[in-house]
C-alpha cells in the first residue's frame, strides 16, 4: 500500500513523462486510481483522474480525457489544490485545441492563467501565458496574443524550447499585424533556437514565416532562399506540424518564383505543396473521423467512414451554397439603398438577386386592394424577355391559385408536385415545383414572390429561407421609402410653417424669459433653504463644543485652585510642572502627535505604579507620553508625586479643550463667512471675469460645511478664467459634487481632481473621481434628461434642474461618463 507522499511523487514524475511516454503514464494512473479508491484517498483519486486525462489526450483518448478531467476538477476545487486545478484547466485546453474549439479553449486557458498567477507558479504561469496567447492567435486577436507573449518573455524563464516557441508565436502575430521588421527579427531568434534544439517543425514554421515576410517586402530572392534552407533538413512525413509548415513554405516560394517569372519552379513548388497537402488532408480526415468517433462513443452510436465523408462533402456543398447566397443577398442589400421607388425595388430584386440563384423563373406580384387582385410587377426568366418588360402579364384574384392563397392567408406555400395540387394556375408554361412567399408591410400582405421550376421536389428549406429573407429586405426598403415620402411631405409643411414661426418664437422667447426668472427665484429659495439647514447644523456643532469645553476648563481650574497646591508643592515639583506645561503647549501649537517622542519602558512603568499606587493614573501618563526615560529617578524623589502627575494630566486636559474651542470658533467663523457670501447674491447680476482657481477655493470652503471629509486636488492655471456669476458657478460645481457624493460609495475619503484646459475661445473644466461604486444609473451622457424621470428622487431632480439652469445662463455644455470606477464631468464654456 503506497503512502500519500509516494502517490504524490509518482504523480509528479508521471505527469512530467506523459509527453514522452503517454502509455506508461496512463498505466500508472490506472493503478494509482485503484489504490487511492481502496485507501479512500480523495486527493489521490483526483490526481489519478488528472493523470489519466493528461496522458490520455496524448494517446488520442479525448472523450475519456474530457470525462476524467471533469471528475478531477470538483475535488481540486473542494480541497483548494489550486496548482492541479490550473493543470486541469490546462489539460482541457489541449483537448479543445485538438477539436479546434478555440473559444472554449480560451475560456479554460484564462482560468488556468489566473490561478497560476495568483499562486505564483512561475513555470506554469509562463506556459499558460504562451498557451493563452496561442489561443488568441488562433482566434485572430493578434494584439492580445502579442501582449501575453511579451509578458511571458519578461519573466526571463530559462527554457530554450519555450523561448523558441514564444519567439515563433510573436513573429506570427507581428506578421498578421503587418509589422514585418519585428516579425523577421523574432522569426530569426526562434529559428536559431530551433536549429540548436533540432526541432524541425519550428524550423520549417520560422522559414515559412520569413518567406511570407520577404514576399510582403517583394524580396523574392530571399523568400526562395528559405525553401533551400528548409530542404537541408529531413522532414518526418508522419509529423503533421512539420508537413503543414513545409507545405505552406512551398506555397509562398511558388508565389515568389511566379513573381520573378520562373514559372517552371513555381509549378514544381505548387505540386509539392499539393502533394504534402494531400498527405495532411488524409491526417485531417482521420482526425475529423476520430473526432466524430469519440463523440459517438459518448452517444453510443457507430457511423461508417463513408457516411462521414458523404456528410462532410454535403455539408461543404451546403456551406458553399450558403456563402454564395449570402454574397448575393449582401449585394442585393447594397443595391436596395440606391432605389427611389417600389417598382425599382422589385426589378432590382429579380435582376440582382433572383437571377444569381440559378432559378428558372420568378415573378413578383403586388396586391391591388381596390380590385382585390394580384398584378405582376417584375419578373425574371421567360416572363421577362427584355429590360423591365413582362411578357403577357396576368392578374390573379386573391384566394385563387397558389399565389392567391398565399396572399389571402399570409402563409408561404412550397409545392413539391404541382400536378397534385388543383390550385395550380398555368402562366407562360407548365412547371412541376412552386414556391410562393408573402411580402408584408405593417402586418398586412402587400405582395407575393413566386417561383416555379420544371423539376419536381426542386425547392427546399434553403430556398424558402432565402425567399423569406428577400421578402423581409423588400419590406424594410418599402418602410424606408414610405419614411422618405413622409419626410418629404413633412419638409413641405415645415417650409410653410417657417413663414409664421419667427413671430411665434419672439412671443415664446419673452414668455420663457419671464418664466426663467420665476424658476431662478424658486431655485434660489430652495438653495437658501438647503444652505440654512446645513449652516444651522454646522453652527450648532462648534457652539456645543465651545460650551462643553468651557465648562470642562472651569471645572478643572476650580479643582486646581481648591487644592491649595501652593501651600505644599515643592520647587522641584513646580519646575517639573512648568517644563512639562511648555512641552504640552509646544505639541498642541505644532500639532505634534503625543507618540512622536518619549516612550517609557514597561519596567519604568512598573516602578511608577508601585510608587504611586494608582495604576489608572500611570497608564494615562504613559499614553500622554510626557516623561523622558532619564527623568524617572528625578520624579521618584518627589514628595507629592501622585499630586504632581494628576496636576500634569489636568493641565494637558485644559490645554486640549482650549485648542478644541479655538478650532470650533474658526469653524463657526467660516460658516458665518459663507452665509455672508450667500446673502450677497443678486437676482440679476452682471457677468464678470471669474478666476477659476479662486472660484474653486471658494467651492472648497462651501463643500467643507456639509462634507468636510472631501479632499480636493486642483490642476488649474492661474490665468484661466470664465465670464459669468461667481455665486452661480460655485452653485454649479457644488451641485455636481453633491450629486456625486450622495449617489456614490467611496473607499476612504472622497477625492476630487478639478482641472482646466484652454482650447482657443473655449475653456474646458473637468471634475474627476474614482468611486468604489455608484448607487444610480444617471451618470451617463444623458444625465440632464433624468430631471424629467418620474422614478428619480426629487432632491436629485432639484440638483439637475439647478445645474441645467446655470448651464443655460452661462451658455455652457456638460458631458458625463462613468466607466470602470472612473467618473468624469466635463464642462465647456
Amino acid at each position: 500500500m503506497k503512502t500519500h507522499l509516494e502517490i504524490n511523487q509518482l504523480f509528479e514524475k508521471s505527469m512530467d513523462s506523459a509527453g514522452s511516454d503517454p502509455a506508461g503514464s496512463y498505466a500508472i494512473a490506472e493503478k494509482m486510481l485503484s489504490t487511492c479508491k481502496q485507501n479512500n484517498d480523495l486527493s489521490g483519486m483526483a490526481k489519478s483522474y488528472l493523470l489519466l486525462a493528461y496522458s490520455g489526450q496524448f494517446l488520442g483518448l479525448h472523450a475519456q480525457a474530457f470525462e476524467n478531467v471533469h471528475l478531477a476538477l470538483p475535488i481540486f476545487k473542494e480541497t483548494e489544490d489550486y496548482r492541479n486545478e490550473a493543470a486541469s484547466y490546462n489539460t482541457l485546453g489541449f483537448i479543445y485545441y485538438y477539436f479546434d474549439e478555440h473559444e472554449k479553449r480560451l475560456e479554460v486557458n484564462l482560468k488556468s492563467l489566473k490561478i497560476r498567477e495568483k499562486i505564483e507558479d512561475t513555470v506554469g504561469y509562463a506556459r499558460s501565458l504562451n498557451n493563452t496567447g496561442d489561443t488568441y492567435l488562433k482566434l485572430g486577436n493578434y494584439k492580445k496574443a502579442l501582449e501575453l507573449f511579451e509578458k511571458c518573455n519578461q519573466l526571463n524563464f530559462k527554457n530554450k524550447t519555450l523561448d523558441a516557441v514564444i519567439s515563433n508565436n510573436i513573429a506570427d502575430a507581428y506578421l498578421n499585424l503587418k509589422n514585418h521588421n519585428l516579425a523577421l527579427k523574432n522569426a530569426e531568434i526562434s529559428l536559431k533556437c530551433s536549429v540548436d534544439l533540432k526541432i524541425n517543425n519550428l524550423i520549417f514554421s520560422n522559414l515559412h514565416l520569413k518567406s511570407e515576410i520577404f514576399n510582403n517586402k517583394s524580396d523574392w530572392k530571399q523568400s526562395i532562399e528559405q525553401l533551400k534552407i528548409a530542404l537541408k533538413y529531413s522532414s518526418d512525413l508522419e509529423n503533421f506540424d512539420e508537413n503543414t509548415s513545409l507545405m505552406e513554405l512551398y506555397k509562398s516560394t511558388s508565389y515568389a518564383y511566379e513573381q520573378i517569372g520562373d514559372y517552371i519552379n513555381a509549378m514544381k513548388c505548387l505540386k509539392n505543396h499539393f502533394k504534402i497537402d494531400k498527405l495532411n488532408q488524409e491526417k485531417r480526415n482521420n482526425k475529423e473521423i476520430k473526432n466524430i468517433q469519440f463523440r459517438n462513443e459518448i452517444n453510443h452510436l457507430q457511423n461508417k467512414t463513408s457516411e462521414l465523408e458523404l456528410t462532410i462533402e454535403e455539408r461543404t456543398r451546403e456551406l458553399e451554397e450558403a456563402l454564395e447566397t449570402e454574397k448575393n443577398i449582401s449585394f442585393f442589400t447594397q443595391e436596395l439603398t440606391n432605389t427611389n421607388s417600389l417598382d425599382e425595388v422589385l426589378w432590382k430584386l429579380v435582376k440582382s438577386c433572383i437571377s444569381k440563384l440559378k432559378l428558372e423563373d420568378c415573378v413578383v406580384y403586388l396586391i391591388d386592394s381596390n380590385e382585390n387582385i394580384l398584378i405582376q410587377k417584375a419578373a425574371f426568366g421567360p416572363k421577362s424577355p427584355a429590360e423591365e418588360i413582362i411578357k403577357d402579364p396576368i392578374t390573379i384574384r386573391i384566394g385563387d391559385g397558389i399565389v392567391g392563397s398565399v396572399a389571402a392567408s399570409g402563409n408561404y406555400e412550397l409545392i413539391s408536385d404541382t400536378t397534385k395540387d388543383m390550385r395550380y394556375i398555368v402562366d407562360d408554361d407548365v412547371r412541376f415545383s412552386e414556391l410562393a412567399v408573402p411580402i408584408f408591410y405593417e402586418n398586412q400582405v402587400i405582395g407575393v414572390i413566386d417561383s416555379e421550376h420544371s423539376q419536381k421536389d426542386f425547392f427546399n428549406e434553403r430556398h424558402l429561407s432565402i425567399f423569406k429573407m428577400l421578402a423581409s429586405l423588400v419590406q424594410s426598403r418599402i418602410g424606408k421609402l414610405k419614411e422618405q415620402e413622409a419626410n418629404q411631405i413633412l419638409q413641405e409643411k415645415i417650409i410653410k410653417i417657417n413663414s409664421t414661426l419667427e413671430k411665434q418664437i419672439k412671443i415664446k422667447s419673452r414668455e420663457n424669459t419671464q418664466l426663467n426668472h420665476k424658476i431662478l427665484d424658486q431655485e434660489k429659495k430652495a438653495i437658501i433653504g438647503e444652505m440654512s439647514t446645513i449652516i444651522t447644523h454646522e453652527l450648532n456643532t462648534p457652539l456645543a463644543t465651545i460650551k462643553g469645553g468651557n465648562e470642562a476648563i472651569l471645572f478643572l481650574f476650580n479643582k486646581l485652585l481648591n487644592s491649595n497646591f501652593l501651600d505644599f508643592i515643592q520647587n522641584e515639583e513646580l519646575n517639573f510642572l512648568i517644563k512639562k506645561t511648555d512641552l504640552i503647549n509646544h505639541r498642541i501649537k505644532k500639532n505634534i502627535s503625543i507618540h512622536e517622542q518619549f516612550l517609557l519602558s514597561p519596567k519604568e512603568i512598573k516602578i511608577l505604579e508601585n510608587k504611586v499606587k494608582d495604576k489608572v493614573l500611570i497608564q494615562s501618563i504613559r499614553k500622554l507620553n510626557f516623561i523622558e526615560p532619564g527623568e524617572i529617578n528625578e520624579i521618584l524623589k518627589f514628595k507629592n508625586l501622585k499630586f504632581t502627575l494628576e496636576f500634569l494630566k489636568d493641565i494637558y486636559t485644559i490645554n486640549h479643550f482650549s485648542d478644541v474651542i479655538q478650532r470650533s470658533v474658526t469653524r463657526a467663523n467660516n460658516v458665518i463667512e459663507e452665509l455672508k457670501q450667500l446673502a450677497q447674491y443678486e437676482d440679476n447680476p452682471e457677468k464678470q471675469k471669474i478666476s477659476l482657481i479662486k472660484n474653486f477655493e471658494g467651492l472648497q470652503v462651501h463643500t467643507s460645511l456639509s462634507h468636510p471629509e472631501a479632499k480636493f486636488i486642483f490642476d488649474v492655471d492661474e490665468d484661466h478664467f470664465i465670464y459669468g456669476n461667481e455665486f452661480r458657478t460655485i452653485q454649479l460645481w457644488s451641485n455636481i459634487l453633491h450629486l456625486i457624493i450622495e449617489n456614490c460609495n467611496f473607499k476612504g475619503r472622497a477625492k476630487f481632481i478639478l482641472s482646466t484646459k484652454s482650447t482657443g475661445k473655449k475653456m474646458m473644466v473637468t471634475i474627476e473621481c474614482s468611486p468604489n461604486s455608484v448607487l444610480t444609473e444617471l451618470f451617463n451622457k444623458n444625465i440632464l434628461n433624468y430631471r424629467f424621470h418620474d422614478d428619480i428622487d426629487s432632491s436629485i431632480k432639484l440638483r439637475l434642474n439647478i445645474i441645467h439652469t446655470i448651464l443655460i445662463e452661462h451658455r455652457s455644455k456638460l458631458r458625463c461618463n462613468y466607466e470602470d470606477n472612473y467618473l468624469l464631468f466635463e464642462l465647456t464654456f
